[in-house]
């Protein structure tokens, strides 16, 4: 089977789609799929055509062959005129990454339900469980590109009812992204209160995040809305308590013992969690990760792909 895979950024950019497009496309050219990624459309003859949302603003839908199947990859939904939209609901299937982008695609897109099919992201294999929590939170992450939506400027105000002389925090993101953002971010958290508490890690792997997330005591997302939010879902997988304001998979997020999401993005609420945390009232929140649900890996997720590509 012959697929090209249309995207408009070089796969070596680290983002969460990234990440879940690089793990699809790896697999289907280990099993035997001939994959060509392409910036913009080929006029070769292919199977199937995958389209990632990030490249639907950009690309002639003209320049999209429908003597086969087309497939549209859903991370985040763009904003297109209403004729782009009608030929993807009219020539495609689509693929997104959680029930709440699903609901959301039905509603503003008006598609059916049977033509959205929900593949959620992994993690590897070889990711397992931390087997203890610390008393007191003292040790955080925080995974998130420094890009506008994931609101690192509410961390100051966040952090301000607890002693952050004996706090460390992990920064893992890509600052490239938004490069503007970014540089003012990381200037303004390089402040007085915190000196020398905060430590950036730009466009690190995955199995060095994952160093940082086992041991960890608490992993914090600002983020104001995420399609699924892969770095949740990376953190509560392998244990670590988890602080985010509610956006993304919540009901996937609702069966870990170790998520506590708060509601309407109430800053006042998240900041009284994370100080009862850090003053060690961590037995209130009931973290029992011998509870966790089993590891969805990235072995899952390809096996749907392709059970799909190929039905």
């Amino acid at each position: 089977m012959k697929i090209q895979f249309i995207n408009c950024i070089p796969l070596n950019v680290i983002s969460g789609g990234n990440i879940y497009n690089i793990q699809i496309i790896e697999s289907l050219r280990q099993n035997n799929f001939e994959v060509d990624y392409n910036l913009t459309p080929s006029d070769k003859n292919y199977d199937i055509t995958i389209v990632d949302s990030l490249c639907m603003e950009e690309i002639d839908t003209k320049s999209l062959k429908l003597t086969h199947r087309i497939i549209a990859l859903i991370h985040l939904i763009p904003e297109l005129p209403s004729n782009i939209i009608d030929f993807y609901r009219t020539n495609s299937s689509f693929i997104v990454t959680g029930n709440p982008i699903k609901q959301e695609l039905m509603a503003k897109w008006k598609l059916s339900n049977d033509n959205i099919f929900v593949i959620r992201p992994g993690i590897p294999n070889h990711w397992k469980a931390k087997n203890n929590h610390s008393i007191k939170i003292t040790n955080i992450v925080i995974n998130a590109n420094f890009i506008e939506r994931k609101r690192y400027e509410w961390l100051i105000p966040i952090l301000k009812n607890i002693n952050k002389s004996n706090i460390i925090i992990h920064i893992i993101g890509n600052n490239t992204i938004e490069p503007n953002y970014a540089k003012s971010i990381c200037k303004s958290l390089k402040n007085k209160s915190l000196k020398n508490r905060i430590h950036f890690y730009f466009n690190i792997s995955q199995d060095e995040i994952y160093k940082k997330l086992v041991t960890a005591d608490l992993f914090l997302s600002l983020s104001k809305y995420e399609s699924f939010g892969m770095s949740i879902f990376e953190a509560i997988s392998v244990g670590t308590p988890c602080l985010a304001f509610l956006t993304g998979d919540i009901d996937l997020f609702n069966q870990y013992p170790n998520y506590i999401g708060i509601e309407n993005h109430n800053m006042e609420k998240f900041s009284t969690v994370l100080k009862d945390l850090h003053e060690g009232k961590i037995a209130d929140y009931n973290f029992n990760i011998s509870q966790l649900p089993i590891n969805r890996t990235w072995d899952k997720v390809n096996y749907e792909f392709q059970t799909l590509l190929k039905g």
